[in-house]
């Protein structure tokens, strides 16, 4: 896998396109309300495409919607985020990573 950093007008700020040997339909979403229904999150993903299965986890606090087209998942990464507002919170969206491809913190203690 290849990250590449690129500049969101959209959004102001940069950020990272990963470009996998297959093209992904998935997306995270992270920020909703506990009060936030699936419904609502499937209303405002259907905007982008046909969703092929939606699965909130509202004890985690985050959501999988997964596309039938990549395409829709990169209509989504790329809006603004005023699209994103449900129940008075911006939604944060960004693409699904499986485990092995999740950058972790690395932390260096050091003795004085």
């Amino acid at each position: 896998m290849v990250e590449t950093m690129r500049w969101n007008e959209a959004r102001g700020q940069l950020v990272i396109v990963s470009n996998h040997a297959s093209p992904r339909i998935n997306s995270y979403v992270k920020n909703f309300a506990v009060t936030t229904s699936e419904e609502q999150l499937q209303e405002l993903f259907l905007r982008f495409g046909a969703i092929k299965n939606i699965s909130v986890k509202p004890d985690r606090g985050f959501a999988f919607v997964d596309f039938q087209d990549p395409d829709s998942v990169q209509q989504v990464l790329t809006a603004t985020p005023e699209t994103f507002l449900v129940d008075g919170k911006r939604l944060v969206v960004e693409e699904r990573q499986s485990r092995g491809e999740r950058v972790r913190p690395s932390f260096c203690l050091s003795s004085s």
